[in-house]
């Protein structure tokens, strides 16, 4: 999924999120299921992707939802939240909720992003 790429790719290089993960740009990761590493990190995924436009009988567009979950153990994200909010707005995702929850040692803001993709050009 190219979008996937492009969310990498900004998250990965934006220097306002990097320089505040324990490890630069490996700090981003698509799963944290084998990650055991320092925080704070960052995981992003496709949780939604819902057909939302049609021409002609033919699904043209869809809406997809990305979560990107900021992962530290003293809650100290509020410039990496800052960072990913700019980064991802600056693709042309808009911002749909934040939540934050605690999870045993560590805290986690999720970062909710939608974006109308569409698969022909001019839409």
């Amino acid at each position: 999924m190219e979008l996937l790429k492009e969310i990498y790719s900004t998250l990965s290089t934006t220097p306002a999120i990097i320089s505040h993960l324990a490890e630069g740009a490996n700090g981003v990761w698509a799963d944290l299921t084998d990650y055991s590493g320092r925080r704070p990190v960052i995981a992003y995924s496709v949780i939604s992707d819902v057909p939302s436009l049609f021409g002609d009988d033919m699904e043209i567009g869809r809406r997809v939802t990305v979560q990107i979950s900021i992962v530290t153990t003293d809650g100290a994200d509020n410039a990496i939240v800052k960072g990913v909010n700019a980064a991802m707005q600056r693709i042309g995702w808009m911002r749909e909720s934040t939540n934050r929850v605690t999870d045993g040692k560590d805290r986690i803001t999720a970062l909710r992003f939608m974006i109308l993709d569409t698969e022909k050009e001019g839409i």
